[in-house]
């Protein structure tokens, strides 16, 4: 019987991963970011589990003059904006602040990190 169940899990997980492919070829790439960003903007989960994860680690940096975060699914990186806002806005100035993004290679090779990142750091410099 595990052995049955293992396959079954295999299967399945060969039948959601061509199933992403196929689904992430009919999109393009600029209307995939598009949907999620939508996504995010009507789903108050995600807003609120941002919201949440902010303010711990606003408790947790409280009064460090450096913070250095490692986000391991940065995608387009919403959640940062407030935090970022929240920092420079606290008593005694904003602390030296880092973030580091990890996210999936992306299927035309472009850096969409980088992207990211940049806007991001622009909105710092503001």
């Amino acid at each position: 019987v595990a052995s049955q169940a293992g396959a079954m899990a295999k299967v399945a997980r060969y039948f959601a991963s061509a199933l992403a492919q196929r689904i992430y070829k009919i999109y393009p790439r600029e209307s995939l970011e598009d949907l999620h960003m939508h996504f995010y903007e009507s789903c108050p989960y995600l807003k609120f589990a941002h919201f949440t994860a902010n303010q711990a680690i606003l408790e947790a940096f409280a009064g460090a003059t450096r913070v250095h975060i490692i986000d391991f699914s940065l995608n387009q990186g919403m959640q940062w904006p407030a935090l970022m806002q929240a920092l420079a806005l606290r008593n005694g100035g904003p602390p030296a602040f880092r973030l580091t993004g990890i996210g999936p290679p992306q299927p035309d090779n472009t850096d969409a990190l980088q992207q990211v990142g940049w806007k991001l750091a622009q909105l710092a410099d503001t």
